[in-house]
Formats: structure tokens, C-alpha cells, sequence
């Protein structure tokens, strides 16, 4: 027997032959059960009939033995280009037959790609749109696919919706994408699809992720198999003068973000780079005035206070190193520029006469001064303000077309308001060119965020409809994967991620970030043994980053069907337990506390205030040993049924749909052992 077989099969032996296994667990026959075999090896000497009679009708792009079919551009563009070849990289997979990839001179859209089959007669002919009216709105990222006789013609409205169209299409054949280096690609030797027209657009303008613990090409790749239109790479550190730092970044991925034509946001708690108390040491004025001394530049800035911003000097200094940093970094779309993460204002009387109100106190703590940061944004982006000592421009007059955005974080949720409570428009930035963010920084991760019956912190409606009457370009700004609130556990939040995303769009709100501090276990810390992962908290929540992507690109997702679709492949032979697993994680997860069957076994954990606020370890997810021991025979019987399935495909050296299921074992193993009062720490 070859090795390449005997060593899932004794992998097999051992995991199902485990103590632990055999005493908890009610295994059918092994001669009853039936064995689950991987797509097998495309066989050349195979009689295609059968396939060829069955797919009468459909377009068959792919005859293994036949002329490989051709793929025709619309225009030579580099974001189109890698779309084609990322078309014929998996037509090859699928097929082990190679695409050819040619320009088009037959008066195609210029953001288009036709697939011309073995049997198609004229590819010019065939790659000119059968009707003008379906192509697309130019500019943005809807796209058409039209599978006809002899031919796929795919009509983006930019090169970057011909790429996510191609990776539609792609998966209409049977691909899937997981997550980074996750992914089913099927084999076969006969590819074809049935004739339909296809038209897509996505809900959201704007689907990011933001990458605070890093991110990496094989993050971006599976970002834009997914649809995500941005990218925020947290982790680039420009250089001290604010030039490109190239090293850092090809270390974030931003190459690859830059190949498939993603939007890229970079910024946020900023200001320290911008106004650098150490640059700007003999110029204490620039800086807060607190308890009636200037800020000492050996203290760190970011969590002591804001800059001085009724100073026009600093300001001018300010608005000029940002246009500076954004004509370095041309491959930043928007810039957004947060206050510092503190609630210590400038106390000065220049910044107190800022506000009609200097001594209100924010919603959140500490002095109110959203007027001071409006008026910050404005004249960076638009320049210096009537009656400012010093004349500038902004980085609208220098940079038009570039943007930026600013939070309404914890620090800066309200309107700036007159002493009457009028808002105060005169110092609100230009609604044009900035981007707004509605911050959901005190919501409970357990509960949607329209939840009437969750007590916690309902803050995102709120502050979309205190902004989006002046802000119509706008994003949530969310916190599925922060460390703070949810420890990096595996979690089961799908419906909620779904039913948050309806409702934002039902605010208004055009466009979803999320601030992730998760580290896939791409970047450098994957270990090629089985089981051996240093970094697995990204794929404990793998389906969540899923339907994150799915339900971005369409509000109204099938949240269960999609759900079903990825366990099945996922999890191949070990789907059924696997779907009850993450049902009942899931129910666990927003029934904590709520219902009969899921009150938590530790008294200290059953507090509404505890319930609704942030995770510290495994306790705050699995309340009871009832519970437990669900999900765990749950996943033994999955283990089992995934031992048994010895011919599958393999990932690198081990077994995949074996991998994933231990992997969540040893994620809840801790259970029992974990103190409700624990820090959760994992590597």
C-alpha cells in the first residue's frame, strides 16, 4: 500500500480506537458505515460519455482530451489580467487541463472576461455583450455573468467586480473558500454549468476587515475570494518621516491587496505619528495643557491627551504631515485620523473657547469636545478657517479625491452642540470627502444589535442617527474579533453577524469594518505536523469570518443554508455532528444566562452585567457541564467519522476534516479545569 494512504489509515486506527472514544461514544459498525471517498484522480483513460450526456444542454467550458478553452480580456489591466489567471489557475485544479489567456480584439467591454469553450466557434464574436443594458454600472462593483451555449461572459463594473465575479463563477463550479490556505476545490473531468444570467450587486459599499494583529497575502487572497472590497493592514509602521516603509509593506500584505484592486483604510489612533511629540519637543504649545502644564513629550501622547487644537500652528504643522504621509502612500484610499484612545482634553482657554459648552461631560466620561475634533477633521481636510492666524491648504485642494474618516469612538459619540443643544454644522467636515464611522465599542457581543431585550450599551442606533443625516457615506465600526471583548474563543455568532448587518443597513449605514485582533495561523505559525497550530484562534471562528464576508456582500443571506453549505465541505464525512456542534455553540453562546438550558453552573457568571459584557475564558461561552458534554460527544463522533474517511484529500501531511474537529476538542478541553474567575491566555 502506498504511504501516501497508510498513514490516514493508521491515523484512523489510533483516533478511533481512543479510550475515551469507545467508552462515551455510540459507534455504529464500522461495516455499516458508509466510507467517504475524496473526488478521485481525473483518469485519462476514462470514457466520457456518461458525463457529456448528462451535462447536454449546460455550457461544457472543459473536455479533458479536448482543446483547452480560451480566456479573453476586455482590456489589458493588471487587476484583469490576474483575474483571468486566477480563472485558469483553477480551471486547472478542477480539470488538469490549462486555459488559454488572450486579448480580445473583437470589441468586448473593457472590464470584461469571456470564457470561450473547446466547441466555440468565434471567441471575438462571443466575448461582445449580448445586450448593452446588462453590463453593470461603471465604477463600482456589481457584475453580470451570462453562461451561454458556448461561452461565460462576465461583465464587471471595474476590473476588481470582474475579479469577484470570476471567483462567483468559481465557486458556482464547486470551489469554496474557508479561510487563508482553507479551501475545496473539486475534480473533474468534465467542467460545465447551466445556461442562467447572473446579475450581482453587493449591500454594503464598503466590506473590510482591520487587521490589528496582522495581516498577510494569504489573509488578503481569501479576503478577495470572498468578495471583501478593502483592506485595512493595521501592522504597516511607515517610516519616522512618514515615507513608504517597504519592508513593512510586504509584511502586511500590502502587495497583494494592491494586485486585486482592493480599497485600502489605514489609520486611526494616528495623531501621535502625525504631531510627534518628540519631532515637535520645542514646540510644547502644540500639545494639551493639563492641569495647567503642557504635555511632557516624554510621556507617551497616546494615552495622555489630545493635541492643543485651538493652536493654528500646530494645526497648519498638522494638516501639512498629513498630506505629506498620503502623497507617500498613494495606495491608501482613506486615511482616517481618530482622536488619541484617552477622554484628557487640552484644557487651555484657546480649546475651551472652542466649545459653547466646555465643561459638558460626554456620555462616555471625561469632558466633551466633539466640537474641537470636527473642527480638527475640517481643517485638515479643507485647510486653514476663516480667522485662523495662518493660511493653508487642506488635503482637498492638494489631494482631491482622497479621503478621510473619522470615529465616533467612546471619546467622540455626540454632535458638537450650541448651549441651546443645536447642533453645530458651521464645524462639521465637508459630508463629500469624509467617511464616518458608527463605533459599537459598548455593545454585547452575545446579542444583535437591535436586540430589545440585551441591556447592554445600545449605542449603534443612536449614533447612526445622530450622524447619517450629515454623513452619507458611513461605516459600522464593529468588534466581532477583539481581544478585549471575546478572548479569541470559539464562539458561535453567525445569525447575529447577519441580523447585524440588516439592521445597520436599515440605518443607513453603508459599509462594515471590523477591528480584528485574532491572527490567522498564516502569518509564519503554521506547523506542517498534524495538529501542531501555535495561532488557532482565527480558525475557531472560521464560519463567522465567513458568513462576516457572505452576509457583507448580501444582507439577505441564508444565514442556515450557507451555514450548511460550509460544514459540508469543511468538515466533509463528519458534517451531520459538526452542524449539531455549532447549532448548539451557537444557542449556548446567545441562550447564556437567557434560558433554562443554558444558565450558567457558576454562580458568579449568572450577573446580567457579567452575561452582556466581555468574555474572559471558555466558562463565559459553555455554562454548564450539560452543555459540555454535548458539544464534546458531538465532536468524538465527528472524530470518528472523520478517522474513518482514509481517501480524502490531503492538506500537506495530514488529514484535513480530522484536523478541524480536534482542533475544536482541544479548544474545549480546558473546560472542566477552567476557573470562572481564569484570564483566559492561549498561544
Amino acid at each position: 500500500m502506498s504511504i501516501r494512504f497508510l498513514i490516514p489509515l493508521l491515523l484512523a486506527i489510533l483516533v478511533a480506537t481512543s479510550p475515551r472514544l469507545c467508552a462515551q461514544v455510540d459507534r455504529p459498525d464500522p461495516t455499516e458505515v458508509p466510507l467517504y471517498h475524496a473526488p478521485e484522480p481525473v483518469d485519462p483513460e476514462r470514457d466520457l460519455t456518461p458525463l457529456l450526456q448528462a451535462a447536454e444542454g449546460d455550457c461544457i467550458l472543459v473536455v479533458q482530451g479536448k482543446e483547452p478553452p480560451t480566456i479573453l480580456l476586455g482590456q489589458e489591466d493588471p487587476v484583469l489580467r490576474f483575474a483571468a489567471n486566477e480563472l485558469r489557475r483553477y480551471i486547472e485544479k478542477m480539470t488538469t487541463v490549462l486555459p488559454t489567456v488572450e486579448l480580445s480584439d473583437g470589441g468586448s467591454p473593457s472590464c470584461s472576461i469571456t470564457i470561450v469553450s473547446f466547441r466555440g466557434e468565434s471567441p471575438d464574436d462571443a466575448a461582445k455583450p449580448a445586450n448593452s443594458a446588462e453590463l453593470p454600472e461603471e465604477g463600482t462593483d456589481q457584475y453580470a455573468i451570462q453562461v451561454m451555449k458556448d461561452c461565460v461572459k462576465i461583465h464587471g463594473g471595474s476590473p476588481r467586480a470582474a475579479l469577484f465575479a470570476s471567483y462567483d463563477l468559481l465557486e458556482q463550479l464547486g470551489c469554496r473558500w474557508f479561510g487563508p490556505l482553507e479551501e475545496h476545490v473539486p475534480q473533474t473531468p468534465v467542467l460545465a454549468i447551466s445556461p442562467a444570467v447572473r446579475n450581482e450587486q453587493p449591500s454594503f459599499e464598503w466590506r473590510i476587515l482591520e487587521f490589528i494583529a496582522g495581516s498577510d497575502p494569504a489573509c488578503v487572497d481569501w479576503m478577495a475570494k470572498l468578495r471583501m472590497n478593502g483592506a485595512w493592514p493595521e501592522k504597516y509602521t511607515p517610516n519616522e518621516d512618514m515615507t513608504v516603509h517597504s519592508a513593512s509593506m510586504e509584511a502586511t500584505g500590502v502587495p497583494a491587496m494592491v494586485e486585486r484592486g482592493l480599497s485600502i483604510f489605514w489609520g486611526g489612533h494616528i495623531l501621535p505619528q502625525l504631531l510627534s511629540p518628540t519631532t515637535y519637543a520645542d514646540h510644547p504649545e502644540y500639545f494639551a495643557l493639563v492641569n495647567g502644564k503642557r504635555l511632557d513629550s516624554t510621556v507617551a501622547f497616546q494615552t495622555m491627551a489630545q493635541p492643543c487644537t485651538s493652536n493654528d500652528e500646530a494645526m497648519k504643522v498638522l494638516t501639512e504631515n498629513t498630506i505629506a504621509f498620503l502623497e507617500n502612500h498613494d495606495w491608501i484610499e482613506v486615511l482616517f485620523i481618530w482622536g488619541n484612545d484617552t477622554n484628557v482634553w487640552c484644557e487651555c482657554e484657546g480649546c475651551r473657547a472652542l466649545e459653547k459648552q466646555p465643561d459638558r461631560e460626554s456620555s462616555f466620561g471625561g469632558l466633551d469636545r466633539s466640537a474641537s475634533y470636527c473642527r480638527m477633521i475640517t481643517i485638515i481636510n479643507e485647510g486653514s478657517l476663516p480667522g485662523m492666524s495662518v493660511q493653508f491648504d487642506g488635503v482637498q485642494k492638494v489631494l482631491p479625491g482622497r479621503k478621510i474618516g473619522f470615529n465616533h469612538y467612546y471619546n467622540l459619540e455626540d454632535l458638537p452642540l450650541d448651549a441651546e443643544g443645536n447642533v453645530r454644522t458651521e464645524v462639521l467636515p465637508d459630508n463629500s470627502s469624509i467617511i464616518s464611522a458608527v463605533d459599537a465599542y459598548r455593545q454585547c457581543d452575545r446579542h444583535t444589535f437591535a436586540d430589545p431585550n440585551c441591556p447592554r450599551g445600545k449605542r449603534v442606533e443612536p449614533i447612526a442617527h445622530m450622524w447619517s443625516p450629515y454623513y452619507p457615506h458611513s461605516v459600522s465600526w464593529s468588534y466581532y474579533w477583539s481581544w478585549n471583548f471575546m478572548k479569541g474563543l470559539p464562539v458561535g455568532m453567525t445569525h447575529k453577524i447577519a441580523n447585524d448587518f440588516r439592521f445597520l443597513h436599515s440605518l443607513g449605514v453603508n459599509g462594515v469594518v471590523d477591528n480584528v485582533s485574532l491572527v490567522p495561523s498564516t502569518l509564519d505559525r503554521y506547523d506542517l505536523r498534524p495538529a501542531i497550530c501555535m495561532t488557532d484562534h482565527w480558525r475557531y471562528n472560521i464560519m463567522n469570518f465567513y458568513t462576516y464576508a457572505k452576509a457583507a456582500w448580501d444582507i439577505d443571506l441564508d444565514v442556515d443554508a450557507s451555514n450548511r453549505d460550509f460544514i459540508a465541505h469543511y468538515y466533509g464525512p463528519a458534517a451531520e455532528p459538526m452542524g449539531h456542534f455549532w447549532t448548539h455553540l451557537e444557542d449556548a453562546w446567545t441562550g447564556f444566562g437567557q434560558k433554562p438550558e443554558f444558565m450558567p453552573e457558576n454562580e458568579e457568571l449568572n450577573d446580567p452585567r457579567t452575561i452582556h459584557s466581555w468574555v474572559q475564558n471558555l466558562r463565559y461561552v459553555i455554562p454548564n457541564r450539560d452543555v459540555f458534554d454535548v458539544l464534546i460527544d458531538d465532536l468524538e463522533r465527528a472524530r470518528y467519522l472523520a478517522a474513518s474517511a482514509y481517501s480524502q484529500p490531503l492538506k500537506a501531511e495530514f488529514m484535513p476534516y480530522l484536523e478541524r474537529v480536534q482542533l475544536l476538542e482541544r479548544a474545549l478541553s480546558v473546560w472542566p479545569s477552567t476557573s470562572p474567575t481564569a484570564s483566559y491566555m492561549h498561544d
